[in-house]
C-alpha cells in the first residue's frame, strides 16, 4: 500500500490514503534521523492520552508530525503533494523494550493531503 505507485494513483483519484511507512529507500535511510530527532529534543512532541471510565488519564503515545514534498509520475503525467509523516512513540513499547531507546521509537503512517 505505501509503494510511490499506489500513493500516486490514489492522488490522481483526488483521495486521501494512511498506510505504515515502507522500510525501504529513501524512508529506511532518513528514519533514523526522525527517531533521533525526537530523543535530542529537536523537535516538540504531542503527547497523546487515553482516558478510563473513572477520568484518569494515562499517557497513550508521543510524536511528532513534519510535512514532505512527494514527487512521481502516474500515468505519463508529473504529479507533486505534501504527505505529513509521523513519529510516534507508544508508551507501552517504550516500557517494555529491552533496546536502546532508538528502537523504542518507530515511525508509524504517512497521510496525504490536498
Amino acid at each position: 500500500m505505501s509503494a510511490l505507485s499506489i500513493r500516486a494513483h490514489i492522488h490522481a483519484l483526488d483521495q486521501h490514503y494512511l498506510c505504515p511507512l515502507a522500510q525501504t529507500g529513501s524512508t529506511a535511510e532518513e528514519m533514523p534521523e526522525w527517531v533521533e530527532s525526537a530523543h535530542q529534543g529537536k523537535c516538540d512532541l504531542q503527547k497523546i492520552y487515553v482516558e478510563n471510565d473513572q477520568g484518569e488519564r494515562k499517557l497513550l503515545s508521543k510524536g511528532y508530525e513534519f510535512e514532505c514534498l512527494v514527487v512521481a509520475e502516474f500515468d505519463g503525467e508529473h504529479q507533486e503533494w505534501t504527505e505529513r509523516v509521523l513519529v510516534v512513540q507508544s508508551e507501552n513499547t517504550r516500557k517494555c523494550s529491552n533496546k536502546p531507546r532508538k528502537a523504542a521509537c518507530s515511525v508509524r503512517v504517512k497521510h496525504c493531503y490536498p
